[in-house]
């Protein structure tokens, strides 16, 4: 039932977007914009990575990861076969990166 739900929200977005989009096509411009300022950034300034960042901890996380790892731990190797859960090296059952993206 909470599927359908999400799905009906979702599509409910979609078109509210696309409406939006329709009757106020310069948004449009400032979408692509911000777009290419993104993009610019990305190509020009390398990122230095955090000593932490390389241990598999994330030196600033962002809002979703903060709220996973309160509540459950997080295992954030490479090696989780694209599950969401994953056990540490203590056997805990931990989240996995791909549980943080799907929960944004």
């Amino acid at each position: 039932m909470s599927c359908r739900i999400a799905l009906t929200l979702r599509l409910l977005i979609l078109f509210c977007g696309a409406a939006l989009l329709e009757r106020f096509s310069w948004l449009l411009c400032i979408f692509a914009f911000i777009l290419l300022i993104s993009g610019f950034k990305l190509l020009c300034y390398a990122e230095a990575t955090p000593a932490s960042d390389q241990a598999g901890l994330s030196a600033n996380p962002d809002f979703t990861t903060r709220c996973v790892r309160a509540f459950i731990p997080m295992l954030w190797a490479d090696a989780t076969d694209g599950a969401y859960f994953a056990r540490d090296d203590f056997g805990r059952m931990c989240a996995t990166r791909l549980l943080v993206v799907v929960s944004c």
